[in-house]
């Protein structure tokens, strides 16, 4: 049982690091795949005819982009083979969000000069030409690309979802109305901005990212360790003969501990710090906010499981009654 039970604990503290980075790549994913809901407004450009044409459909959204002062942004996700996500972005405005939900792990961000002149970020081909800067996928689990707008028509229609990024509504507002406007214009039928069907972020349920994967796997190691805790005085109850036999030997509590317990939950912990630095070197992509993240964590928890193990190891211990240790129980 004693066996186990340090085998338990040598999993526990392997699966705290790993459980942490999964639960960090998952949550990951999800604000990637959400960003452009959660940073501005989605709304629908209509089929119509006069605007078939990316040169046309690029034309009437940039216009409204630079006289409003906000960003475009539309989403692509290709899920055959190795999933690709796709951000195609027109600059209005001189920041957006999008560059603080996702890291980069070298190079720069486009300027919107830049995206004009056809500079992308992405996590595939990082020496083409073009390419000025590679987005920090943990695990490199997916494909990340950012793209100018002009680029979706390749693989898009024109007409669909796009966001509007605006730092104010007002701003939003007169993008959506010049929108609308246009496309009357263009078409002869009277279009207003709540025919382009806009939603607001706030109605979006994607801000909760945390999947249901990350969501059983994050709180498995602590589950066990209550299991482990539970399962401790036992273990100590049954080290009887040991305990009588150091005990009479003038040794102290702690030395006692040690030799019962304390030995083997050192070298748990030992076992759960060195996957915690194997994890930070094999892991690709592996950024500062996730190793600093790992490390505080895991020493959160092997100063809690020390404790723990300590603490009921030293109340059961303090109980012996050396006549009865001798005949193997407590």
């Amino acid at each position: 049982m004693r066996a186990a039970l340090y085998v338990l604990l040598a999993v526990i503290m392997v699966l705290v690091p790993t459980s942490i980075t999964v639960d960090y790549a998952h949550n990951q994913e999800q604000r990637h795949l959400h960003a452009a809901e959660r940073i501005g407004t989605r709304f629908n450009l209509p089929d119509v005819a006069e605007v078939a044409a990316p040169e046309d459909a690029q034309g009437v959204l940039t216009a409204a982009a630079d006289e409003s002062g906000t960003n475009i942004l539309r989403v692509s996700i290709e899920s055959s083979g190795r999933q690709h996500i796709r951000y195609y972005i027109y600059l209005g405005a001189q920041h957006t969000q999008l560059f603080d939900i996702i890291e980069l792990s070298r190079g720069a961000w486009p300027s919107a000069t830049g995206l004009r002149q056809g500079q992308t970020v992405t996590t595939t081909e990082p020496a083409a030409d073009g390419v000025i800067g590679v987005p920090n996928v943990v695990a490199s689990r997916y494909e990340l690309s950012i793209q100018p707008l002009e680029a979706a028509y390749g693989r898009l229609p024109t007409a669909g979802t796009y966001t509007v990024e605006a730092t104010t509504q007002d701003a939003r507002d007169a993008f959506l109305q010049y929108t609308a406007r246009a496309l009357t214009e263009l078409s002869g039928q009277e279009y207003t901005a709540a025919d382009l069907n806009p939603r607001d972020p706030h109605e979006a349920s994607n801000d909760r990212t945390q999947t249901a994967t990350s969501r059983l796997f994050l709180p498995a190691p602590y589950l066990l360790m209550l299991i482990a805790t539970v399962l401790l005085p036992a273990t100590v109850t049954r080290a009887g003969k040991q305990l009588g036999a150091l005990s009479l030997h003038g040794y102290p509590n702690t030395r006692i501990w040690y030799a019962t317990t304390g030995k083997p939950t050192l070298i748990a912990v030992g076992t759960g710090f060195t996957a915690t630095v194997a994890l930070t070197l094999a892991v690709p992509e592996m950024n500062s906010a996730l190793t600093h993240t790992l490390f505080l964590r895991y020493t959160f928890t092997s100063v809690a499981t020390l404790l723990v193990v300590y603490s009921v190891s030293m109340v059961a211990i303090r109980r012996i009654n050396v006549s009865d240790l001798v005949k193997g129980r407590l």
